[in-house]
């Protein structure tokens, strides 16, 4: 019965989740890039929004309109300006495309959601040269086809490399194996060499130096470890709670890593929101000695949503693996479990030591447990912050209950609190042999 609410309860919660997990915000202007392997040829598309290209001169007309019939001499300059900035290399070799194809696109054009889509704008009708179009409201389209070694992985470029407009513009491109997923690469900041089919030792090495330093980010997670470890008992009573929390946040993370793109930030402060509440409601269940499936259920919820965090934070470096993505995800979450229990392993005895000082255990046990619930009060203040600052028709319903609707949460997280309280077996003063265990 017990595993049985367990599950109810992780079905739950990421069923609250889930919808702003799938909500749809406004992106900045970026670069779309698209590189299919076809064999011998290596087929890129890009697309270069024109309010990037404000250095480039582009011909205009009346001030503010592009002179359609005078533009193709400039975008043969910013064609050559891309390619240059790509270094496509094979082996390390850089290689040169053939000729180059281009056309202008309309700012409500979306032929670039999908590379058929992409391929059939460039084979397309050219807008027509009366049309009156803002410079800064259209697309360049580029095609370009480089020979390369049939399957070779070894194919390299250098995203993000573009700044004809003075600042480093998101790049968002697309690889398309001629076997294997499709894979989506969101490069920020500055330019990033990217290979499109690492083996597997530099697959798994390069997504755990990107990924494993934002798990030691991670400010909830280590809060939540350490108030794993403040009530005296047993390891095996530890672990279990452990793997009440280990597995739903594995599954959470997997979760949001096999999704195409990241959650939107209004998703990630939500969870956020509710990895403090069920932090701060472990802490209020270990000075209420609750049962065994409370705090399991307490785990699972912070489980959940510290993984939809994990895994939204590492979402960036899970293309980076290349075919290899499944072993170094599974890698990557098995070391993050296995640090996570040590570090609970090590904790526990030095938390063990104001056990044995003269005072009431009752005592002892609030004052280490408020630590990790006054940290995780602070975290979910900051994280509501940010919710009541974006954009609220980008946020969604869920956000704006989140944000607007606070008193009911609280509201409910203090009947949560009297229903654990009633769950007590025991309606004395806290004493270390109530945890289970002796010193």
């Amino acid at each position: 019965m017990g595993f049985r609410r367990l599950v109810r309860v992780c079905a739950a919660v990421w069923a609250v989740l889930l919808p702003a997990v799938a909500s749809a915000h406004q992106l900045p202007p970026e670069v779309v890039a698209f590189f299919k392997a076809d064999g011998p040829r290596l087929h890129v598309l890009v697309r270069v929004p024109t309010a990037m290209l404000g250095d480039a001169r582009l011909p205009v007309v009346e001030t503010v309109y592009l002179d359609l019939r005078g533009i193709n001499d400039r975008l043969r300059t910013i064609g050559a300006e891309v390619t240059r900035s790509l270094d496509i290399t094979d082996y390390g070799r850089p290689i040169a495309p053939g000729p180059v194809a281009w056309i202008v696109s309309p700012f409500d054009d979306h032929s670039f959601d999908t590379y058929e889509g992409a391929v059939q704008r460039l084979s397309g009708p050219p807008i027509p040269l009366d049309r009156y179009v803002y410079w800064n409201e259209a697309f360049v389209d580029f095609q370009f086809d480089y020979a390369v070694a049939s399957n070779s992985p070894g194919l390299t470029a250098r995203l993000n490399g573009l700044r004809l407009g003075g600042d480093f513009f998101q790049t968002r491109a697309t690889y398309i194996p001629r076997e294997g997923p499709v894979r989506t690469f969101v490069v920020v900041g500055s330019p990033q060499r990217v290979v499109f089919e690492p083996p597997a030792a530099d697959a798994v090495t390069g997504f755990l130096k990107r990924a494993i330093p934002l798990v030691l980010g991670e400010r909830l997670l280590a809060l939540f470890i350490f108030c794993l470890a403040i009530p005296p008992r047993s390891t095996a009573a530890l672990l279990r709670q452990f793997a009440a929390f280990a597995i739903p946040h594995a599954i959470a993370a997997a979760g949001v890593l096999a999704m195409t793109a990241p959650p939107v930030d209004a998703t990630q402060d939500v969870a956020q929101v509710i990895a403090a509440m069920a932090l701060v409601l472990t802490a209020v269940q270990h000075i209420a000695n609750s049962s065994a499936v409370s705090r399991a259920i307490g785990a699972a919820t912070f489980g959940i949503a510290s993984g939809i965090t994990l895994g939204s934070n590492v979402h960036g470096a899970w293309p980076l693996a290349g075919s290899h993505a499944f072993v170094s995800l599974s890698v990557f979450l098995v070391l993050v479990a296995i640090g996570c229990a040590v570090a609970l392993l090590l904790v526990q005895p030095l938390l063990r030591i104001p056990f044995s000082w003269r005072g009431p255990a009752w005592l002892t046990m609030a004052a280490l447990s408020a630590v990790p619930a006054h940290e995780a009060t602070h975290a979910a203040g900051e994280a509501m912050a940010r919710l009541r600052g974006q954009d609220q028709e980008v946020a969604g319903q869920l956000t704006r209950f989140v944000v607007d609707g606070w008193p009911l949460l609280t509201l409910v997280g203090l009947l949560v609190v009297l229903l654990t309280w009633s769950a007590v077996a025991r309606r004395s003063v806290w004493s270390v042999s109530d945890a289970g265990t002796a010193l």
